[in-house]
């Protein structure tokens, strides 16, 4: 059974460098699994960053768009936006910084050949989110600015 994978892209005031990003994710999320989806959280841009967006989401259905007056960081913000996604794993983008492919391709190997990524990378903090979110056995590290979450009925996979 192939697993479904989500990126929340935490984004504001990147209408220059957006487009840029999202194609070069693309081709790597397209290489790592049919089934998924980036998840565009715009968090209060006063540039064009929405419209340019709105034209990643025409040109890729994989691109859904998820607004936010401003940037909202919290524990509710980030509930709200895992309960927007569907896929079986979620990396949410924890920082400005550019999402590395090299950091993603690794947690993404590393939680299909090992199963949770938890214990196996530094752990630097918890994500906020609710235990009826995210159950404890669910993994959430904190590494190269994303965090993953494991569905509660995401399969398991093991060596």
């Amino acid at each position: 059974m192939s697993r479904s994978l989500s990126l929340v892209l935490q984004v504001a005031n990147v209408e220059k460098t957006l487009a840029e990003n999202v194609q070069n994710l693309f081709e790597l999320l397209n290489d790592l699994t049919e089934k998924f989806e980036i998840v565009l959280v715009d968090q209060g841009s006063t540039d064009q960053t929405i419209d340019v967006a709105r034209e990643l989401a025409i040109q890729y259905p994989q691109v859904r768009i998820a607004r936010r007056d401003e940037v909202d960081r919290s524990a509710d913000s980030i509930d709200k936006t895992l309960s927007e996604t569907t896929g079986d794993i979620v990396f949410v983008q924890t920082g400005h910084a550019v999402v590395r492919p090299s950091v993603l391709r690794q947690l993404w190997c590393l939680d299909e050949h090992r199963g949770s990524p938890s214990g196996r990378l530094a752990r630097v903090g918890r994500l906020p989110v609710p235990p009826a979110t995210v159950p404890p056995s669910s993994a959430e590290d904190d590494t190269g600015g994303l965090r993953v979450v494991r569905r509660p009925w995401a399969p398991s996979h093991s060596d």
